[in-house]
């Protein structure tokens, strides 16, 4: 439904993925009425469209909505394996890249929660975005995995003029999508994104043990 923000949802009744209709891009939202926009855990947490009319009791993640005066990074129309720009909208990235979600064994697919584009910090070093142009920007949300230890310790960091303005902790995994809304992350100059600790998930493949996250649908604001 259009508008509806943070929704949950629940029951399968037994359906299939191929019968649910993806949610609108880029915004995710479903526009026929009585349905509602979720990450069906059953449709690797892709965005589709559920029938109220199933609901029962909540259980399935819920969906935050990037508003109308946001911007939803998914950087899909970024190159694979290549280090984000400076500038890429309106921010200076460092020691962010961008990778491929073709390895199902790894926290890189379960961050991807649409097309097939992820960010991550580089050899699991801290991720720094800084303002390009001096405009104050707002962490609002994203969609985050670890690539390859469970229990990873996430540290975001928002700055502004060298004063911390919002810090949190996140604990996230490999096979499970963690949906972030960042709270207070409003009127930074700088926001770090650093990681420590966890365990090596044994079903991974690929994997070098490094700290490294995955961070898909980050959604922004300029205010």
């Amino acid at each position: 439904m259009p508008g509806a923000i943070n929704a949950g949802i629940c029951g399968f009744k037994h359906l299939t993925c191929s019968q649910f209709v993806p949610c609108t891009s880029p915004n995710n939202v479903c526009y026929e009425p009585g349905y509602i926009c979720v990450h069906h855990p059953l449709c690797h947490t892709h965005p589709i469209c559920y029938p109220l009319s199933m609901a029962g009791e909540p259980f399935c993640p819920a969906i935050t909505i990037c508003g109308n005066h946001s911007k939803l990074l998914t950087f899909d129309d970024l190159t694979p394996k290549f280090a984000i720009q400076n500038g890429y909208n309106g921010i200076n990235w460092d020691n962010s890249a961008v990778q491929l979600s073709n390895n199902a064994r790894s926290g890189y697919t379960t961050a991807t929660v649409s097309g097939n584009v992820t960010s991550h910090n580089v050899n699991g070093f801290p991720m720094t975005m800084r303002s390009a142009n001096g405009a104050l920007f707002t962490l609002n949300s994203a969609a985050v995995a670890a690539a390859w230890r469970d229990n990873l310790q996430l540290t975001v960091v928002g700055y502004r003029s060298n004063a911390v303005i919002a810090s949190d902790t996140f604990i996230v995994q490999v096979f499970t999508v963690s949906y972030i809304t960042f709270n207070g992350y409003s009127g930074l100059d700088t926001a770090i994104f650093s990681t420590l600790g966890g365990t090596v998930n044994p079903n991974t493949i690929g994997s070098n043990g490094g700290t490294h996250f995955a961070m898909d649908n980050l959604c922004l604001s300029f205010p």
